[in-house]
């Protein structure tokens, strides 16, 4: 059986992952809701590493995946660089190398604004006064470039793509070089944003279970 490390982002809860069918014969997994009472301390995502590491991955031999969504992608890939040995492949869902030109900076496709934009908004002012004021500083002033470098896995990254239908638009707005494109292996939801799983749940399990 498969064991897979599920990580949110910023002021996320773990029900933004409801929508992923996984065959509970085939996988075992760990959906993390971060911690009400301990993550105004986390100022950084070394912190968030550290919490994972003690938490989750020091129990196990190894995860066969990591999925992070947008800074828990982030921190996917600390984990990835620091503990080789724990984490077999790591799957990002709208996490930035670099930080996001204003094509990325939208949260929900206008088409899926009545369905989910108010949950979503819900969620985000609800759960953010628990965090570090500072982490948000952190997170807009991104180049890990470095980190995926040094990350000897496979990685994927999925992106919305914001109605755009020209893949190597998208892929220009990411800002890569040649050696992050080698790197990642990109793959683009139709019609979605910030929230692809949400947004286009259907496609979105049907790309990321083959790749799990």
């Amino acid at each position: 059986m498969k064991k897979i490390l599920i990580l949110s982002g910023y002021a996320c809860k773990s029900w933004i992952w409801n929508s992923i069918n996984f065959d509970h014969t085939l996988y075992e997994y760990d959906i993390i809701d971060w911690p009400r009472d301990k993550i105004s301390a986390f100022h950084s995502l070394d912190e968030y590493v550290e919490y994972l590491y003690e938490n989750n991955l020091s129990k196990v031999d190894y995860y066969d995946s990591v999925i992070g969504h947008s800074m828990g992608g982030l921190i996917g890939l600390y984990l990835a660089a620091q503990y080789p040995d724990k984490i077999k492949k790591l799957i990002l869902v709208e996490s930035y190398i670099l930080s996001p030109t204003p094509f990325f900076q939208n949260l929900v496709y206008v088409n899926n604004l009545n369905t989910h934009r108010e949950p979503i908004e819900n969620m985000l002012r609800e759960e953010s006064p628990y965090y570090s004021e500072k982490l948000p500083m952190q997170l807009r002033a991104l180049d890990l470039s470095d980190v995926v470098y040094n990350i000897t896995q496979d990685i994927y990254a999925f992106y919305g793509d914001r109605g755009e239908k020209d893949n190597r638009i998208i892929k220009n707005e990411l800002g890569w070089n040649k050696a992050l494109d080698d790197k990642i292996n990109v793959l683009f939801i139709c019609d979605s944003c910030h929230f692809p799983m949400l947004e286009n749940s259907l496609e979105f399990n049907q790309k990321i279970i083959k790749i799990i």
